[in-house]
């Protein structure tokens, strides 16, 4: 998991299992992500493993389920055509996540969605005001 502004990563180890189908894990959020989520969540995976395709959903949750993400793939064979056909598309989609988490972000500020600052942020203002 990696948080856009900030470029900070953080893994999870799933243990997965090849037999099972259909995985579920839980685990406390290690670290700031978005600033419309607040730190104190869990998170909630599922994981269907690879076989044509592969899907993983994410559910951040306090109480309730606040937040869901689902990612799927589909597996392509390694040729020199689709390794080319995707340099060439790479660029693009780097452009249009960055657009559209930006866009996203504009879009609930503007509903007015609480914000949680990243806790470096808030440290550094702490020690401004001392």
């Amino acid at each position: 998991v990696s948080n856009t502004p900030w470029n900070e990563r953080h893994y999870y180890a799933l243990p997965a299992d090849a037999g099972n189908n259909n995985q579920h894990w839980q685990q406390d959020k290690a670290f700031h992500v978005s600033p419309f989520n607040p730190i104190d969540q869990q998170y909630h995976w599922k994981l269907k493993p690879l076989t044509d395709h592969l899907m993983v959903h994410l559910e951040c949750h306090r109480q309730h389920k606040e937040f869901d993400a689902t990612l799927t793939l589909r597996a392509q064979p390694f040729t020199s055509n689709a390794l080319i056909k995707l340099l060439l598309k790479t660029p693009m989609m780097t452009v249009k996540v960055m657009v559209g988490i930006y866009w996203h972000a504009f879009k609930l500020w503007r509903k007015g969605a609480p914000f949680y600052a990243h806790p470096q942020s808030e440290q550094d203002k702490s020690k401004e005001r001392e």
